[in-house]
């Protein structure tokens, strides 16, 4: 590597345009991109009133005289801070002038249309390993309070600034597809996104063997659990940094228990004080969901979420309502919280708020319990989750604070230090793996049978049409848990579908994105893309783990480049790696440390209360619940409240 003066001088210039013509008073940023550290600050400047822009850096800007040659790349922004462009980096062998020539970016916000959007630049290619990232737990300003935000300009891929919602892998670039245009680079989105379906002929193949179909919905009531981002959109890009969640990064069941009996009462019964409020389905007639009017609609036997007049359900989480499954989970846990508080008031004796809280610690403990015992392994592998989260006495290494803490925690890229967060590379990527164990339809119970998931709006689906949620729960409609767990080995359950790149048909045309009918697959891709996610190899090379390449991956390079999306490539390592069964390297490390860094973030999570706890320690005299198997899952959950036998 060659070595230079720290005095030698580089400009950058260039010039920025919109439709042909320059556009004036945009913030330009250069940066150095390093391997095995942050990126160095090379300079800031304003497009002038041709939409040309220079930048002039010493060498010593970009590190010591031993790194070599600068790699720039620049950073474009307008006054909100939304970004615009970010170029790949060139490495300045010789010269020390770069001409960047004329970079390309839209400047009006795009409306109704998921496939265009606001960012430019050139196709990059992410060398070498990334940097540790700094903590996006570090909050400046004045904010004082929990959840509390400030509201400065930020800058969307600022390194300064920490949110709820922040990144592991804050100074890898962005992955930004090919093409000239922005209407080109939306097109290589769609493109891939419809590789992303299974095929007619897939329906009848690709069961998982090890995951029985309710861990695809108990994934997505553990997510509405951690996360809620209602103000991201797919049609601009998107900072994570100016995101709130609106849900404790914290296994604590806010989509459960709201804000407690106090602050929303209506989540309980008046009549049995401190128990959830549990109401009937009703008998579904023909007519538009829309026009549900549940006085006219006579009650069944059939226990379902509390609703009010029009079929909204009366949950801590509307979003628990989406589909009849998750909402028949979201009212097992009800009910599993109205068994505890009766268990809590008659072997401890207690009364009143004291057993109210009790009650909620027990319930969420075993509900922790689960995610991080059984839910884990299942989804990244048995090692993987050992690696993150061992056991006493399974590290040889690590003796001494083996026997101080029942369990060793390895968390080597999510490590808040002040208080947690939420990562977008696992909030809109890896934990998204779910939406690959989905089925296209579903045996709710012996006598309903092979109800789709969604159907496209466009068809006009009636009530009864497919699973989706907003409605009371439609007579003979309650699951059959002995066909979504491995509750009796004489009723089999349905299992979850592999993780793959394939996704089922039933996700081809959902009721969700701009004009209301999208493939699952393009929005996810496309919010990707908006929040400025790295790609799939670059997050590898940052973990030090086996990268695949395109071709590893099955991709043309000539029509996606030579990196893939995350989210692909989290699914696709753990199709190839693991043959489906479970999340590879990538993919698995960013769930189970989130997973174990949120849990061991929670000072009120049973990690930091009381180490010892198992399910087997909950009461003095014993368990809440005597597993059906060699350890604790949701199945035994199922079981204590009653859920393991025939609904009728």
């Amino acid at each position: 590597m060659p070595t230079i003066d720290p005095n030698t001088q580089f400009v950058l210039h260039g010039r920025v345009v919109s439709d042909g013509s320059g556009v004036s008073g945009l913030s330009v940023q250069a940066f150095d991109y390093d391997f095995g550290r942050p990126v160095d600050d090379l300079g800031t400047t304003t497009t002038g009133d041709d939409g040309a822009f220079e930048i002039t850096f010493r060498q010593s800007a970009a590190g010591s005289r031993s790194e070599g040659t600068p790699e720039p790349f620049v950073v474009i922004h307008d006054a909100e801070g939304t970004l615009l462009a970010q170029t790949r980096w060139i490495r300045l062998d010789t010269e020390t002038t770069l001409d960047l020539d004329d970079i390309h970016v839209v400047v009006k916000s795009p409306v109704e249309d998921p496939s265009s959007a606001p960012i430019g630049g050139d196709p990059g290619v992410t060398p070498g390993t990334a940097p540790e990232p700094k903590d996006p737990s570090s909050k400046p300003g004045g904010a004082t309070h929990h959840g509390s935000k400030s509201r400065d300009f930020v800058a969307p891929r600022s390194p300064f600034y920490r949110g709820p919602f922040g990144r592991l892998f804050r100074e890898l670039p962005a992955w930004i597809p090919p093409g000239a245009t922005d209407e080109e680079k939306a097109a290589v989105v769609a493109a891939l996104a419809a590789t992303m379906v299974e095929e007619e002929g897939d329906t009848e193949t690709g069961d998982h063997p090890n995951i029985p179909a309710a861990y695809t919905y108990f994934g997505q009531f553990v997510d509405h659990d951690i996360t809620f981002d209602p103000a991201s959109s797919l049609t601009k890009q998107n900072d994570p940094d100016r995101l709130i969640n609106f849900r404790s990064p914290a296994f604590d069941l806010d989509n459960l228990y709201g804000g407690g009996p106090d602050d929303e009462p209506f989540l309980y019964d008046r009549n049995s004080r401190d128990h959830f409020l549990i109401g009937k389905g009703r008998r579904q007639r023909t007519s538009d969901d829309g026009a549900i009017d549940l006085v006219a609609l006579p009650k069944t036997s059939e226990d379902d979420l509390p609703r009010n007049e029009q079929g909204r359900a009366l949950i801590g989480d509307p979003r628990n309502d989406e589909n009849l499954i998750v909402s028949q989970l979201q009212l097992a846990f009800l009910k599993f919280h109205n068994a505890t508080l009766d268990a809590v008031k008659e072997r401890l004796s207690l009364t009143g708020r004291e057993a109210f809280f009790r009650a909620q610690q027990i319930v969420r403990w075993h509900y922790q319990w689960i995610v991080l015992f059984d839910f884990l392994p299942r989804i990244v592998g048995e090692d993987m989750a050992q690696a993150v989260l061992t056991p006493r006495g399974e590290r040889k290494d690590d003796v001494a604070r083996a026997e101080a803490k029942p369990f060793t925690i390895d968390l080597r890229h999510y490590n808040p230090k002040e208080s947690a967060f939420m990562p977008v590379e696992f909030s809109a990527a890896a934990y998204r793996f779910g939406h690959s164990l989905v089925r296209g339809d579903y045996d709710l119970n012996r006598v309903v049978r092979r109800v789709p998931i969604f159907r496209p709006p466009s068809q006009n689906p009636g009530p009864l049409a497919d699973l989706r949620g907003g409605r009371p729960l439609p007579g003979l409609w309650s699951l059959d848990w002995r066909r979504f767990l491995d509750l009796d080995a004489g009723t089999p359950a349905q299992r979850a579908r592999l993780v793959d790149t394939r996704l089922s048909r039933g996700l081809a045309a959902i009721p969700s994105g701009p004009g209301k009918e999208n493939p699952l697959a393009l929005l996810n891709l496309v919010r990707g893309w908006r929040l400025g996610l790295p790609s799939g190899q670059a997050v590898a090379q940052a973990m030090g783990t086996t990268v695949l390449s395109n071709e590893d991956l099955g991709l043309d390079i000539a029509e996606v480049g030579h990196e893939a999306p995350l989210w692909f490539y989290v699914l696709k390592e753990g199709e190839l790696l693991h043959d489906g069964l479970h999340m590879g390297p990538v993919g698995g490390r960013i769930v189970g440390e989130v997973f174990v860094g949120l849990a061991a973030a929670d000072s009120s999570s049973f990690l930091n209360q009381a180490p010892t706890w198992t399910p087997g320690t909950a009461f003095p005299d014993g368990p809440l619940i005597e597993p059906l198997g060699e350890g604790f899952q949701l199945r035994d959950v199922l079981r204590f409240v009653g859920l393991d036998g025939e609904p009728f």
